[in-house]
């Protein structure tokens, strides 16, 4: 499925571009499935995090579990499914044996 920038699978606008992608506030978390249904919420636990691989800023955060190749041994950087500031895209560095959902964007 490709998505307009800016936009979920379920068609809600989280941001207006790049910019307001990355300025630390979203209009709605990303939340959502690939099939488009909503994540509901249920705790601070591995599903409700997602690989992300970059800084806030959406630069490359040098930990993505060796190119999403490797689940031990290496780390990753994730964020919170249900975060709308700065935390959507980079929480922490973890251990990359954990079972988390993996955001993927491309820039065009």
């Amino acid at each position: 499925m490709v998505l307009e920038l800016g936009t979920r699978q379920d068609g809600t606008l989280i941001a207006d571009g790049r910019a307001d992608l990355l300025d630390g506030s979203l209009y709605h978390s990303i939340s959502v499935k690939a099939d488009g249904t909503v994540k509901i919420w249920q705790s601070q636990v591995w599903p409700e995090q997602a690989w992300t691989g970059t800084n806030t800023d959406g630069t490359y955060a040098g930990a993505d579990c060796d190119g999403w190749t490797v689940d031990e041994y290496s780390s990753g950087a994730y964020s919170f499914i249900y975060a709308s500031d700065w935390a959507w895209t980079y929480q922490s560095n973890w251990s990359c044996n954990g079972c988390r959902a993996l955001y993927c964007l491309e820039q065009p």
